[in-house]
């Protein structure tokens, strides 16, 4: 599996994604998790995944992000979020993203958005918030 580039993991009935369960794959560039029913997100779980482009969240039941979810993705350009019941975001959430091109966070529960969480995102060119 090192060599693995793209893992589609979409309407697996994913509940948690547990800190271990990609740790043997830092070749990834592709990860789809969409329309599963995660709730919960283990700090660092996409520690080692640094060569990961494109992350999709999308369709989960994700309520609340740590800090350091996405931490060492340096990589990383697209990150879809959208259809959750995130309700806030850290500002320091995005901090590693530094190559994020697209981050998608709509249709979520979020009433207001620090406008600090994108401070680092230089590279970034469209931001879907509705």
């Amino acid at each position: 599996l090192i060599s693995l580039r793209l893992l589609n993991l979409n309407q697996n009935n994913i509940k948690i994604i547990k800190d271990s369960y990609f740790n043997c794959l830092e070749n990834l560039e592709i990860l789809f998790l969409s329309t599963n029913t995660i709730k919960s997100i283990e700090p660092n779980s996409f520690y080692n995944l640094k060569n990961l482009n494109r992350l999709d969240l999308t369709f989960n039941e994700i309520y609340e992000l740590d800090s350091n979810t996405f931490r060492n993705l340096f990589s990383l350009q697209m990150l879809y979020l959208s259809y959750n019941y995130l309700k806030e975001i850290d500002k320091k959430t995005f901090l590693d993203l530094i190559n994020l091109k697209d981050l998608k966070i709509s249709n979520n529960q979020l009433d207001s958005i620090d406008n600090k969480i994108f401070y680092n995102l230089s590279m970034i060119q469209s931001i879907e918030l509705d």
